[in-house]
């Protein structure tokens, strides 16, 4: 493979607490949201089940057990998952970590399946650990409203903010390259 020597996107940001959120709100959506669903169900269908048998009776201790839980699962997904999040966000110092990508695009032509490699930056900006991936490893790309979520075949996840592409322009290329590469299997445009 030969790969160009300066890359087609180059990209250095650092992540705010909200383009963090926003990134693993997408990461981890579709996982979450199947079994979130089934929990709102099962604590609906625990309070139905507690109406039905009355409230003189045992029907009450269902409702009251169905409301607990359904209270219960609110109160991690909104009150403490949130906190958790913004907890380690600050203790790991997340908005003083330099991270970038850098895509480059494949010189040879020829062929349906193009060649290059995608490198990604993570640490602080005189010490940074770099990780190379073919660009034919690209399994999805997602588009929330703060950040993309590229996800790799191995399961390695990256967050890049729409702020940094939109400054260096080259949204459209990032866009195309990235989708191109993933054969358009998952691309999540959550947001215009």
């Amino acid at each position: 493979m030969s790969v160009a020597e300066s890359p087609l996107v180059s990209l250095r940001y650092t992540l705010s607490l909200s383009e963090a959120q926003d990134g693993f709100r997408l990461a981890t959506r579709q996982r979450k949201g199947k079994m979130h669903m089934v929990m709102t169900l099962a604590c609906a269908l625990i309070i139905a089940w507690g109406i039905w048998l009355g409230f003189d009776d045992k029907g009450r201790y269902f409702v009251i057990l169905g409301a607990f839980f359904f209270l219960s699962q609110a109160t991690l997904q909104y009150g403490v998952m949130p906190w958790l999040f913004k907890r380690q966000y600050h203790k790991h110092q997340v908005a003083h970590v330099v991270q970038g990508i850098d895509i480059y695009a494949s010189n040879e032509s020829g062929g349906h399946e193009s060649k290059g490699k995608v490198t990604l930056y993570h640490g602080m900006a005189d010490k940074q650990d770099k990780q190379n991936f073919a660009l034919s490893e690209v399994k999805s790309l997602r588009k929330g409203q703060l950040c993309y979520v590229l996800m790799f075949e191995s399961g390695m996840m990256c967050m890049i903010p729409r702020r940094s592409v939109e400054q260096a322009t080259t949204t459209t290329v990032f866009e195309q390259m990235l989708l191109q590469q993933s054969g358009s299997k998952s691309y999540d445009h959550t947001s215009a």
